[in-house]
C-alpha cells in the first residue's frame, strides 16, 4: 500500500458555544488555553475530496492532539477520540490517532468538526490533522496541501 497525507492546516472555524457569530479563523495548532465559561467548543474545517480514488482506496483522518474529541464528517460521526487507538507519530510527543472515513460519506466539498468532550474547555490541542489515502501499490495519488 502507498500513503498519502493531504494536511488540512487552515483555515479552521473556531466557535465557542454561547458566543454569537460564526466564530473565528484559524491555523494549527491550537489549545484551549485561555479558553473559560465554554461548555462546548467547536473546530471545523472544509476541503474538497481527493480526485481519482480507486475503489480499493482506504480513507482516514488523523490526527495529533490531547484531550477528548468527537470527529464527525459531514454530520457523521466517525469516533471520539477515547475510543480511538493511537500510534506514536515521529512529528510530535503526542500519539496520533485515526478515524476511517468510509467512502460513501466523502462528497465533493466535505466538512470535518472536532469538537471538544468534557468539563474543561482549556485542557486540549490540536497540532495537526491529514486526510490519509491508502492505495494498492502501483495506483496513483494525487494531492497536496488542502
Amino acid at each position: 500500500m502507498s500513503e498519502h497525507r493531504i494536511r488540512l492546516a487552515g483555515p479552521w472555524q473556531f466557535r465557542l458555544s454561547g458566543q454569537s457569530g460564526s466564530g473565528r479563523s484559524e491555523r494549527l495548532p491550537l489549545s484551549g488555553a485561555g479558553v473559560t465559561g465554554a461548555a462546548k467548543v467547536q473546530l471545523t474545517r472544509g476541503f474538497h475530496a481527493p480526485p481519482r480514488l480507486s475503489s480499493d482506496s482506504r480513507l482516514r483522518l488523523a490526527y495529533v492532539g490531547s484531550g477528548q474529541f468527537v470527529v464527525q464528517l459531514n454530520g457523521e460521526v466517525l469516533g471520539c477520540s477515547s475510543e480511538l487507538a493511537g500510534e506514536p507519530s515521529a512529528a510530535a510527543c503526542l500519539p496520533e490517532r485515526c478515524c476511517r472515513i468510509p467512502t460513501e460519506l466523502l462528497k465533493s466539498f466535505n466538512e470535518v468538526q472536532f469538537e471538544v468532550v468534557g468539563e474543561q474547555a482549556e485542557e486540549w490541542s490540536l497540532e495537526g490533522v491529514w486526510l490519509v489515502i491508502s492505495e494498492p501499490c502501483g495506483q496513483p495519488v494525487d494531492g497536496g496541501e488542502s
